[in-house]
């Protein structure tokens, strides 16, 4: 009983040491160590495609229908979030996704046909879409929801920077496939532990999110999920068979190319953390866009033409991931200053379904083709961001002129 004669509910003895505060921190360590597991297998996956091809008695073109499937299974989950689970419990709904990701990692480690192997990466891609979405919506109502989103990104990016190290040393000394994504699938299963167990707090809670049925999209806002499109497409691709052109083009072993896909990963993320702080200093998001496409443009250019010279492929890969690092949240940001309440939604899911078809295309190109013409499919696709970026550009102009002239 208290003073004015209420019975005081009882918390848990452990949980009642800790404040609002330090709940909030556990619960949001668990969330990062979550999304640090997606950056594990996404990076992961490209050393690993040669294995995979092999062991499944397919192409190596064919086998870049893992990436389909892993985009696919994304796509899925994160959209049944938007739809449905934004109403539940988000700290589940990512611990979920990530029972979900462990037992897709296994199957990726473990299935001996093509089927299977297919299955495995759609499972594993619901998972990560599951705790992509939930753990954003923990960041999204923490104390301090910018500061956690950019250690999301953080996590991710070192999960993506140790994913291909890890598979490289793997698939060096060994064919034991089963111990890249057993290894993987452990981490997940211990990032599910620690949400599982954290202490509820207020971001927790249901997140209730406005109505996505709203206005028409605008024009501009169009151009933008359309260069996300071409970008995550591309960004994805290049993550994904940087290891194989390394190998074939320099005739180089797999855990140098293994490297040189960390190598990309790491730039991209200190790419978008150079374009935040130029942000911050006043350059116009556009301009930034602009300037990232014809510099990743250029890297791709080099990494197809140079790339039999490894510290040429290996420069080209680490600039054009570096130029890539800022495309995202610049397009996003120049979107949002023609928003309607729809235009996330879109930009996310039309961004994301790049990654369902055009890594695979690129896997394709590769093989049947050449390195030359694999690597120079990234430069296509940043050329044709950056005539969607001149579309949307000649638009603004006659808009402006438009309300100038009334």
């Amino acid at each position: 009983m208290d003073a004015l004669g209420r019975t005081a509910l009882r918390p848990h003895p452990i949980l009642s040491a800790l404040s609002p505060a330090a709940n909030e921190q556990r619960l949001l360590l668990a969330a990062y160590g979550a999304i640090a597991c997606i950056g594990l297998y996404v990076g992961a996956i490209g050393p690993s495609l040669e294995a995979i091809a092999g062991d499944s008695g397919v192409s190596l073109g064919t086998a870049g229908l893992v990436l389909t499937a892993l985009a696919t299974g994304s796509v899925t989950g994160s959209a049944t979030v938007t739809a449905w689970l934004h109403r539940r419990r988000q700290r589940l709904v990512a611990a979920g996704g990530m029972l979900l990701m462990a037992a897709g990692l296994v199957g990726l480690g473990f299935a001996g046909t093509w089927a299977l192997v297919l299955g495995a990466a759609f499972v594993t891609g619901v998972g990560g879409g599951l705790t992509d979405a939930g753990t954003h919506g923990l960041a999204a109502v923490s104390s301090r929801p910018a500061v956690a989103v950019s250690n999301l990104n953080i996590a991710f990016a070192l999960g993506a920077i140790a994913g291909p190290i890890w598979a490289g040393i793997v698939f060096e000394v060994s064919e034991a496939r089963w111990l890249v994504y057993a290894a993987v699938a452990a981490a997940a299963g211990l990032a599910f532990a620690a949400l599982w167990t954290a202490p509820e707090s207020s971001g927790s809670a249901p997140v209730h999110q406005p109505s996505l049925r709203a206005s028409a999209i605008p024009y501009v806002a169009l151009l933008m999920a359309l260069v996300l499109f071409l970008y995550v497409g591309a960004e994805i691709g290049l993550g994904a068979w940087t290891t194989s052109a390394t190998q074939r083009a320099a005739d180089a072993n797999l855990l140098t190319g293994a490297l040189v896909t960390s190598g990309y990963w790491a730039a991209l993320f200190l790419g978008r953390v150079a374009s935040g702080m130029a942000v911050a200093r006043g350059v116009s998001p556009a301009r930034v866009l602009v300037l990232s496409i014809i510099g990743a443009g250029g890297g791709s250019v080099a990494l197809a033409l140079g790339g039999e010279v490894l510290a040429v492929g290996a420069i080209a890969a680490v600039v054009t991931g570096f130029c890539f690092g800022p495309i995202w949240p610049s397009a996003m940001t120049v979107a949002e200053k023609e928003a309607s309440a729809n235009t996330p939604a879109l930009l996310v899911t039309v961004g994301n379904g790049g990654g369902m078809v055009l890594p695979w295309i690129q896997g394709r190109v590769l093989a049947d083709n050449g390195t030359r013409a694999g690597m120079g499919m990234s430069a296509a696709l940043c050329a044709g961001m950056l005539a969607l970026v001149a579309l949307g550009r000649v638009a603004r102009r006659r808009s402006a002129a438009e309300q100038a002239t009334n």
